[in-house]
């Protein structure tokens, strides 16, 4: 942005209409195509931007930047007299966390599915001994 307001103060006088034509500088939501992407919610125009720009950095506007930058006024440094407002902090949305087979259980789940992981390991291991119990009772009579 720093290199494009230097094209503008010293030789392109294009790129300085630009920057200071109102048309840009106050385009509104209902006119898509002046801005970028025709996204008037997510982008600025140029010229917004870079009004935005000198409004941080110098606390004046881009015309009275370009203005006192072309005549040598222009101090290095501005003192910022005001504040500048951007507009509220857009507001995000809550993300639920999906529930996840291999998310961890919580230590109440935890003991609980502990507890029913035991007793069906008991259950399965009476099984499969009596399953050894019967096969071993048929090779024997064999």
């Amino acid at each position: 942005m720093k290199a494009m307001l230097d094209a503008a103060t010293d030789h392109d006088s294009g790129l300085r209409r630009i920057l200071t034509d109102p048309t840009f500088l106050k385009a509104a939501a209902e006119t898509p195509p002046l801005f970028h992407r025709r996204a008037p919610s997510t982008y600025k125009t140029i010229s917004q931007a870079a009004n935005a720009y000198t409004q941080k950095f110098h606390g004046i506007s881009i015309q009275t930047y370009l203005k006192d930058a072309r005549s040598g006024a222009l101090k290095g440094n501005h003192e910022v007299s005001r504040k500048v407002d951007y507009g509220a902090v857009p507001m995000l949305t809550k993300i639920r966390k999906p529930k996840c087979w291999h998310r961890p259980l919580s230590d109440d789940k935890n003991a609980e599915a502990s507890a029913q992981l035991a007793s069906d390991m008991e259950r399965v291991q009476r099984a499969v001994d009596d399953a050894q119990v019967r096969a071993e009772g048929l090779l024997e009579a064999a």
